[in-house]
């Protein structure tokens, strides 16, 4: 289970790295994994020409299960709807999550064929802790 704290700890550990530790050479720009889970990865990604420099990229996608029936047997079709339902319904929380993060001023962008949903918003100074909150991911609200 993760928390706001736990966020803003780890984004401290990141951001006190320095863009030219956390990256392979100084020339590109660093990217640090802030959390992941099977629907979403948060990204902070620092360019190494400005240390205050702070990009924070929200991924969302689908994590793909097959919902293909192996057998037509009625017990697999309601299993199969059953998976449907839930994966739908939770595709809307995070959907909701989305629409948050767009309203705190993350610009949105659906990136390639596979139903990825990038959100970002650049930084010039340190987030300030509301934004960790926003930051928690519907499956880490859940376990709280």
């Amino acid at each position: 289970m993760v928390e706001t704290p736990d966020l803003l700890v780890k984004f401290q550990e990141i951001i006190n790295k320095g863009p030219a530790q956390a990256s392979d050479t100084e020339e590109q720009e660093s990217v640090s994994i802030l959390y992941k889970t099977s629907w979403v990865r948060i990204l902070v990604v620092r360019s190494p020409e400005d240390s205050k420099s702070i990009t924070i990229d929200v991924e969302v996608s689908p994590p793909y299960p097959s919902l293909s029936p192996t057998s037509s047997s009625p017990s697999t079709e309601k299993e199969t709807s059953n998976k449907t339902q839930k994966l739908l319904g939770q595709l809307i929380e995070y959907v909701q999550y989305i629409l948050v993060l767009e309203s705190s001023g993350f610009s949105i962008d659906f990136v390639g064929n596979e139903c990825l949903i990038l959100a970002s918003r650049h930084f010039t100074e340190t987030p300030h802790a509301e934004i960790f909150e926003l930051l928690l991911p519907p499956s880490a609200k859940k376990s709280q």
